[in-house]
């Protein structure tokens, strides 16, 4: 039997309107499934009573999946200023340096290790849609995308989203609050309302 709480879910189209400024509908449509996750697990929050083991991660997955959606539409708009030449991706990504030939100068120790020269040159990274967030964020950054606190809000959601690797936690997550998640819908705000306000720009 359907759940009364997951009737309260918006529909496919009404969602996709919330990213009416998304030119590309496969990503609309996919913002907009996980904008309704969202919904649904606010819905289950709120109508289920949960508490305490089962609570913690459902507020997690809140804010990982709103992180998610920023991520997402800070990609686009990066992608948007490049492909419109509005900026050009030496002006906005990362420094690096590229190699582009290493010779074996000397084996020592029976061939167990060796000395080598190397020869770089200064590049930089290039923009692909396995770009991360954090040099999303500093892309927006430079290219006066993002003001200084839409990047702190960007930031402050990307770093929340990386505690899904739990490999890499040094405490047990076990006390997240509605709290947490409202700052974080707060954050996502602030950070989808520069990026629209940006993309007008572009028209």
């Amino acid at each position: 039997m359907e759940s009364d709480f997951t009737k309260l879910l918006p529909n496919q189209e009404k969602s996709e309107e919330r990213f009416e400024f998304i030119q590309d509908e496969t990503l609309k449509s996919n913002l907009a499934i996980v904008l309704r996750y969202i919904v649904f697990l606010v819905n289950l929050e709120r109508y289920n009573g949960l508490t305490g083991p089962i609570l913690f991660p459902l507020y997690k997955d809140m804010i990982v999946q709103t992180a998610t959606i920023v991520e997402s539409c800070t990609h686009y708009i990066v992608r948007r200023y490049l492909d419109s030449n509005t900026v050009k991706n030496p002006e906005i990504m990362d420094e690096l340096w590229i190699e582009e030939r290493k010779e074996i100068l000397l084996e020592i120790d029976g061939g167990e290790r060796r000395v080598c020269g190397v020869v770089e040159h200064k590049g930089t990274e290039k923009f692909t849609k396995y770009t991360q967030f954090i040099n999303l964020n500093r892309a927006c950054k430079r290219a006066k995308i993002f003001s200084e606190k839409s990047f702190k809000a960007s930031e402050i959601l990307r770093e929340s989203r990386n505690k899904i690797h739990l490999s890499g936690l040094s405490k047990v997550e076990m006390f997240y609050t509605k709290k947490d998640v409202d700052d974080h819908f707060n954050y996502a705000s602030i950070v989808l309302k520069r990026i629209e306000e940006k993309l007008q720009e572009l028209r």
